[in-house]
């Protein structure tokens, strides 16, 4: 389903992966679904889509502002708003290798944790909600913001030390998250791509 700051709310507090089967909490992704049967979706991967021409000459190309992550889900959101629908087909496979596009990259400093991947998530994130959403931009980084800071605050109080260290890395993801709006103007400019 198209992203919402609900949905995204219940993914970050794991509530979706708890409880995949739910209608409730599993909507995001339609963990609830028999994956077996096709069935109009919001939006698909676009790591194999199959599109028609005159869907695009309708509602244009993927967007040059996204990158990486959200350029899909804004592309399908342009095909929903021309009369198009999109549909999910169980009867077509593919085998998607997750990471080979940022792989390209060999200039820059991966940090263990993929920060920089994380980085370009949160930028595209911006984008799509500012551009779709408007004000829903900055409700989304601050429920997300809000979110690991929760996080980072009942890991602290562990005594058990790796729950200690991973309240560092929730407060590494709200510095990467700040950056983020930094460096879209708050979902209002695409920063310079690396490729």
């Amino acid at each position: 389903m198209f992203p919402s700051v609900f949905s995204d709310l219940i993914v970050f507090s794991g509530l979706a992966a708890r409880f995949p089967r739910s209608r409730f909490f599993g909507h995001a992704d339609r963990t609830w679904a028999n994956e077996m049967e096709a069935a109009e979706v919001d939006w698909v991967p676009g790591a194999f889509s199959i599109i028609r021409a005159e869907a695009l000459a309708a509602a244009g190309h993927f967007d040059p502002r996204f990158f990486l992550y959200y350029e899909e889900v804004d592309l399908c959101m342009r095909f929903k708003r021309s009369g198009y629908s999109i549909w999910y087909w169980p009867d077509i496979s593919i085998i998607h290798i997750g990471g080979e596009s940022s792989r390209q990259v060999r200039t820059l400093e991966m940090s263990r944790s993929g920060g920089q991947l994380i980085l370009w998530r949160m930028r595209s994130m911006l984008l799509y909600y500012r551009k779709h959403h408007g004000a829903a931009a900055r409700i989304a980084m601050l429920a997300e913001v809000v979110w690991y800071w929760m996080r980072s605050q009942r890991r602290q109080m562990s005594k058990d030390p790796d729950r200690r260290t991973s309240a560092r890395s929730y407060r590494s993801l709200i510095s990467i998250m700040s950056q983020a709006w930094r460096d879209t103007r708050g979902g209002r400019f695409s920063p310079t791509q690396p490729w």
